[in-house]
């Protein structure tokens, strides 16, 4: 009997060493890899996924513990034909480990630090809303430090935001903090899933942290060419602050509609 406890133990040693020795391989084995030797591959494996042309200057890592990791400096991602671009000081890709282990490359979550966004305006037709797949996988977050929007004039700066793409109700959503035209912003959206029409469902609001308190909140729909169909309602407790008129509370709400390039508000 004391024979087999021994052999036990010395089984439950051998166990507890291999799964020691497993993990620091695990830990040790993709520092000692060059990743930027792979830089190529990768760069050709994200342009397929996106269908567009990523480069990727900075340096490339990757780790398996305590949780996989993809990490990639200075990336830019161009499309000529929508007059688009896109560049990251960094991005940070957190992985699924029972999908690497079995080959494939599923992303539960995305960290990008000052990531730069320019569209041309009016926004090209060629620009399409992406539809859910048939079998949508797990909910992907992203989370965006330090970023800047420029869409034609309209320039928004120190974006600091979470976004939830997909998941139960389908659809994007995000919420988070901006600065435009030198003031401080907090908003929320929403856009669903894209319908039988073509078209998706879109909800926006922005308020105004400084002394206006300016609030704005649209509801309508996107057509698949970026064009806006909806409501919009306006409301400040400081005239003054937006407009030359006394300082005084206001609000509006009418129709809104926006297509290439044109915006018109009535009724």
């Amino acid at each position: 009997a004391q024979s087999k406890v021994r052999a036990l133990r010395a089984l439950g040693f051998l166990a507890v060493f291999l799964a020691s020795l497993a993990a620091a391989a695990a830990a040790i084995a993709p520092e000692l890899i060059d990743w930027n030797s792979y830089r190529a591959e990768i760069e050709a494996l994200a342009s397929t996924k996106l269908h567009t042309k990523v480069r990727i200057e900075g340096p490339i890592a990757l780790r398996l513990l305590p949780e996989p990791e993809f990490a990639a400096q200075n990336i830019t991602v161009e499309e000529p034909r929508l007059s688009a671009r896109f560049a990251a000081k960094s991005m940070h890709m957190r992985l699924g480990l029972l999908s690497l282990l079995a080959g494939q490359f599923a992303i539960e979550d995305i960290a990008l630090r000052a990531p730069d966004v320019r569209l041309s305006w009016p926004l090209s037709p060629r620009i399409r809303l992406p539809r859910r797949p048939p079998s949508p996988g797990a909910p992907l977050h992203m989370r965006v430090t330090a970023g800047r929007l420029a869409i034609g004039r309209l320039v928004l700066t120190e974006i600091n935001a979470g976004f939830l793409i997909g998941g139960p109700a389908g659809g994007y959503t995000a919420e988070g903090t901006a600065e435009a035209w030198g003031r401080p912003f907090s908003f929320a959206f929403r856009v669903t899933d894209v319908g039988l029409d073509g078209a998706a469902g879109l909800t926006l609001t922005l308020r105004e942290t400084g002394p206006s308190g300016l609030n704005a909140r649209f509801s309508g729909q996107i057509a698949t060419d970026g064009s806006l169909v909806g409501t919009l309602r306006l409301a400040s407790t400081d005239l003054s602050a937006w407009v030359p008129a006394p300082a005084s509370p206001f609000s509006a709400e009418g129709r809104f509609t926006m297509a290439q390039g044109l915006a018109a508000a009535d009724n």
